[in-house]
Order: structure tokens, then sequence, then C-alpha cells
């Protein structure tokens, strides 16, 4: 995605909230409020995404992703979320809060990756992430 079209996405994320806003005050259902809540966190986890990828794309090595995904293309494209932000050095905590994910779905993706990597128990997956 470029940042003409996130922008756009978010003016248009916006205007959907305003509207859910004005239609809330004028009827004071709660219906709107609960959708104004479901809007709001799509948005959290797509802007999440996209500044994961910005981020890796700035910061890292670009050919990470095309290596991991050739060597091991069993992983899904959250575990290389993951993947990237453990190669950015982000903890468990970070990522489940810059995704909008629970600390404990992290732990779980976390250890499917090191199953689909054949890691052994002792060795660290950001270290390994970090050699690729």
């Amino acid at each position: 995605m470029q940042i003409r079209d996130f922008i756009e996405d978010h003016h248009a994320f916006i205007k959907r909230i305003e509207d859910r806003l004005s239609a809330f005050q004028r009827t004071s259902d709660p219906y709107y409020l609960e959708e104004l809540n479901q809007l709001i966190q799509r948005k959290k986890r797509a802007t999440s995404s996209f500044y994961v990828e910005s981020q890796f794309s700035e910061t890292t090595e670009e050919n990470f992703l095309q290596k991991l995904q050739s060597a091991y293309p069993s992983l899904t494209s959250h575990e290389l979320r993951i993947c990237t932000l453990l190669k950015l050095g982000q903890s468990s905590k970070s990522i489940a809060n810059g995704l909008s994910i629970k600390p404990a779905s992290v732990d779980v993706a976390r250890h499917r990756i090191r199953k689909k990597l054949n890691l052994n128990g002792g060795e660290s997956l950001a270290r390994f992430l970090n050699k690729l």
C-alpha cells in the first residue's frame, strides 16, 4: 500500500466515524457505538500492519521476507509479520500491543514459528531471524 492510498483510506475511515457518531447523536441507538468500536478495532489492526511493513522496509534488508518465505513456505502472513517484528527487536508484549492481539497469541505464534523453522529448545528465535 502506498502512502497516498493509506492517507485516503484514513480519510474515508474518519468520514465513516463521523457518520456513525452523527447517527448515534440523532438516535442514541447503542448499535452505532458498537459499530464505531468495531471500525476502530479494524483500523488499529490495519494501521499496525502498515506500520510493520513500512518500519521493516526502512530498517532492514529488503530481501529478508523473501528469504524467509522461500526457505519456509509454510509460514503464514501473520507469522511473517511476527518474524518481522522480532527481527526489529520487539518484545512479545510490544508485538501484542502493536498488532492489537493478546500476548498469549504472540506466544502461541512464536511456538508455531519455532516448530516450522525446526528450532531446538535452546536456540533463540530472534537470533535465528537476525542471521537470515
